[in-house]
């Protein structure tokens, strides 16, 4: 999560408390995998949500500061 934080703060991003949530169960899921990389892993999932977050933006036409900042659970989950 630290990673995760990291590069959401680098990148101006925020998560809400349920992405959050959802971040922490997916990470510790994914570190018992044998291949798991931990900045990779955050770098990929970030990227997923960041474009997830940019079809949610536009189909609901969000245009303001936090809202271009800010991943909510719609964004990370990784079946959406």
């Amino acid at each position: 999560m630290r990673i995760l934080d990291q590069m959401c703060e680098k990148q101006d991003y925020k998560l809400t408390e349920e992405a959050k949530e959802y971040a922490r169960a997916y990470f510790e899921i994914q570190s018992k995998q044998e291949n798991f990389a931990n900045a990779r892993e955050v770098r990929n999932f970030l990227e997923h949500a960041i474009s997830r977050q940019a079809t949610r933006l536009v189909l609901n036409k969000i245009t303001d500061k936090e809202g271009l900042s800010l991943l909510t659970l719609e964004d990370v989950q990784e079946n959406s």
